[in-house]
C-alpha cells in the first residue's frame, strides 16, 4: 500500500500512526489474493491509484469495493482477465484518467461506464475492442500513451484519434493498420515510442516515421517496409532503436 502519497507499507506493522489515508494499493503478480481479500478496504475514498494486474483469481467484483474512491485516477488490471464485467462499479470516479486493461475480457457494455474521462493513458490492447468503442472515448485530445495492440481495430477506427498530437506512446501493432492509418498520427511530433509491427506500413509511410524526430524506439518487425526503407529510417532518426525483420538497429553515438 502507498501511505499519504509517500511512503509504502506491505504490511500492518509498517503502517505509520493514525490518522493516515492509503492512496494507493498494487497486488500485482499476487496469484494468492481473492476478492475478499479486498473488502477490508472497501470504500477507500483516498485511492488513486490501483494496481490489480495479473491476478487470476479476482473477478469484476472485486472493483465494488473502491466503488466509492472518487479520488482514483490509475486503474491497472493488465493480465486479470475476469475483471471487465465490474469496471461498472467505478461509474463515479470520474477522476480516473490512465486505464489499463491488457487482456481483459471486455465487451462494450462494459467499457461504456467508464469512457467517458479526460484520459492520458488508455491500454486496450489484446481485448476485443473493435472500432465502433472509439466514439464513446469522447475526451482524449490529451491522450499521451495508447495501446491497442493485437485488437481487431481498422483505419476507420483509429481516425477517432487523430486529434491526439500529445501522444508520447503509441502502440498499434497487430491491428488492421495500414499506411492510411498511420497518417492519422502525423502529427504526433511528441512521440518517444511506437509499436506498428505486424501490420500492412509500407515504405509509402517512411516519411511519416521519419518526422517523429523524438522517436527512441521503434518495432517495425513483419511489416511491409523493405531493408532500402529501414535504411531511410535509419539515416532520419539516427537517435532510434529500430527493431525490424533484419534484427535491431542500436542508436548512434552522439
Amino acid at each position: 500500500m502507498e501511505i499519504n502519497n509517500q511512503n509504502t507499507a506491505t504490511s500492518a506493522s509498517q503502517l505509520p500512526p493514525p490518522p493516515f489515508a492509503v492512496t494507493g494499493i498494487s497486488l500485482r503478480d499476487n496469484q494468492v489474493v481473492t476478492n475478499e481479500d479486498l473488502k477490508p478496504i472497501a470504500d477507500s475514498s483516498s485511492v488513486e491509484t490501483l494496481r490489480l494486474n495479473n491476478i487470476a483469481n479476482i473477478s469484476g467484483e472485486c472493483l465494488a469495493n473502491f466503488s466509492n474512491s472518487l479520488n482514483l485516477r490509475v486503474v491497472d488490471c493488465n493480465g486479470s482477465g475476469k475483471v471487465g464485467d465490474g469496471l461498472h462499479y467505478l461509474a463515479a470516479c470520474e477522476r480516473i484518467d490512465d486505464l489499463q486493461l491488457w487482456g481483459v475480457a471486455l465487451s462494450l457494455r462494459d467499457v461504456i461506464p467508464v469512457a467517458h474521462r479526460k484520459y492520458k493513458r488508455i491500454n486496450l490492447g489484446s481485448t476485443k475492442v473493435t472500432d465502433d468503442w472509439f466514439p464513446y472515448f469522447d475526451e482524449v485530445d490529451d491522450l499521451e500513451v495508447l495501446v491497442l495492440r493485437y485488437a481487431n481495430v481498422s483505419d476507420d477506427g483509429l481516425a477517432h484519434f487523430r486529434n491526439c498530437n500529445s501522444l508520447r506512446n503509441l502502440s498499434v501493432g497487430g491491428t488492421k493498420l495500414t499506411d492510411a492509418g498511420l497518417k492519422h498520427f502525423q502529427n504526433c511530433l511528441q512521440l518517444e515510442g511506437t509499436i506498428i509491427s505486424e501490420t500492412s506500413v509500407s515504405d509509402a509511410s517512411i516519411e511519416i516515421l521519419s518526422n517523429f524526430k523524438n522517436l527512441k524506439r521503434m518495432e517495425i518487425e513483419n511489416t511491409k517496409i523493405t531493408p532500402a526503407g529501414v535504411e531511410k529510417l535509419r539515416q532520419a532518426l539516427p537517435q532510434c532503436d529500430i527493431t525490424w525483420d533484419g534484427g535491431t538497429i542500436k542508436p548512434s553515438k552522439p
